[in-house]
């Protein structure tokens, strides 16, 4: 995340360039760890879930999915 920010003085700007037209918040990503830590993931193993509002999959961002994505690991 940082590298995709850096020289960014205002993190609106870079709601254009996400696939769902803003960037990721905490609260996207505490959602995630709230299903992975309560008993309906309870048979959840060793997955990666990329929180990144389809920037993995998508053609739009011009850093690699890796240097911008929040990933949680099960």
């Amino acid at each position: 995340m940082a590298r995709a920010v850096h020289g960014v003085a205002d993190m609106s700007a870079l709601d254009a360039a996400s696939p769902f037209g803003r960037v990721c918040q905490p609260e996207d990503v505490a959602g995630v760890v709230a299903f992975l830590v309560g008993p309906a993931a309870g048979y959840v193993t060793g997955q990666r879930i990329a929180v990144d509002g389809g920037a993995e999959r998508s053609n739009r961002l011009a850093t690699p999915a890796s240097q911008h994505s929040t990933r949680v690991s099960t």
